[in-house]
């Protein structure tokens, strides 16, 4: 929205000549916003970082096919700029771009070609991610897949999640199975008073956790529960309100199945991590449909960024 507001003549690759011209974009794209979200291709949801360009830069964009689901954008051969000053990251080859260091050990990305808008210049498979309370029963809670009509498929134990295939709730049973019960207990506690998208996402960092400690599980990018354990949580930079609200998130979910075993403070140090790291899950349009977390968060974050992230 502050980009929009700041940059009407920009989007999706369309490049505006003239103020007329800029606030028909604007109108249509808000038209669009209010039809709702766009279907997005049936895979995992990973996020899309794509170049923000001024407005001398929008130039006619660049198709970059978007890699299969459980797959990653990388290129065997990787050209580094200043070898000395980069870091990569993990097993994978971050080709166009690399992980850069810099002197006050901030970590970048830094593309080694220039980028046109619309080019996949990361990809990644997301570690955990939640449907928005309202559009459970029109975004897969599996894919991220949306529809203009109620999902036909959904779990019989607890009618929470739904699915737009027998494949894709095939795929998501065995981490449900986890969460299943904890999910109920949630929405019978807060009869729908309160928006539950964040303690289901928590539930379902937490149930994977379980599948994992059991071997029932591991994460398609090869994460784990302790690669979870590393991100930051800013405990240390919140005041006593906040304190006291994580704490009360804390308490509830100890009461829960997935909860079971974990200190209070343990759980409250979570609450804080995925507050802090869970990335909104957009359409292209820029509506916004879920929570995803991303692990382990490599890249710090900008007051001014010049990409933009995007779920599919």
């Amino acid at each position: 929205e502050k980009f929009q507001r700041r940059c009407p003549h920009v989007f999706g690759g369309a490049h505006a000549t003239s103020r007329r011209e800029a606030e028909a974009l604007w109108l249509e794209e808000k038209a669009k916003e209010q039809a709702g979200p766009v279907p997005l291709p049936t895979a995992k949801p990973g996020v899309k970082v794509v170049p923000i360009p001024s407005v001398s830069q929008a130039t006619s964009p660049m198709h970059t096919a978007t890699p299969e689901a459980g797959t990653n954008a990388v290129t065997p051969s990787c050209r580094r700029t200043s070898a000395d000053e980069v870091v990569v990251l993990g097993p994978y080859d971050l080709w166009p771009v690399a992980v850069a260091e810099t002197k006050s050990h901030e970590k970048r990305l830094v593309a080694d070609v220039e980028l046109m808008v619309g080019d996949t210049a990361y990809s990644n498979t997301a570690w955990a991610w939640v449907v928005e309370d309202a559009l459970m029963d029109k975004v897969c809670a599996h894919c991220f897949k949306t529809f203009p009509e109620e999902l036909p498929l959904h779990c019989e134990d607890c009618l929470i999640v739904s699915y737009c295939s027998e494949a894709c709730q095939t795929a998501a049973t065995l981490i449900h199975t986890y969460e299943c019960e904890s999910l109920q207990q949630v929405i019978f506690r807060t009869q729908g008073r309160t928006n539950t998208t964040g303690a289901r996402l928590l539930i379902r960092v937490l149930a994977q956790r379980l599948a994992e400690a059991e071997g029932h599980w591991k994460s398609p990018e090869g994460s784990l529960w302790e690669d979870v354990q590393l991100l930051s949580s800013n405990l240390n930079r919140m005041d006593k309100d906040q304190h006291d609200r994580m704490r009360g998130i804390a308490r509830g979910i100890s009461q829960l199945d997935v909860g079971q075993g974990l200190r209070e403070d343990h759980l409250v140090h979570l609450v804080a991590q995925i507050y802090c790291h869970q990335l909104k899950a957009v359409a292209p349009t820029q509506v916004h449909f879920g929570y995803a977390l991303m692990c382990p968060m490599d890249v710090a974050y900008s007051e001014t960024p010049n990409l933009q992230m995007q779920f599919e």
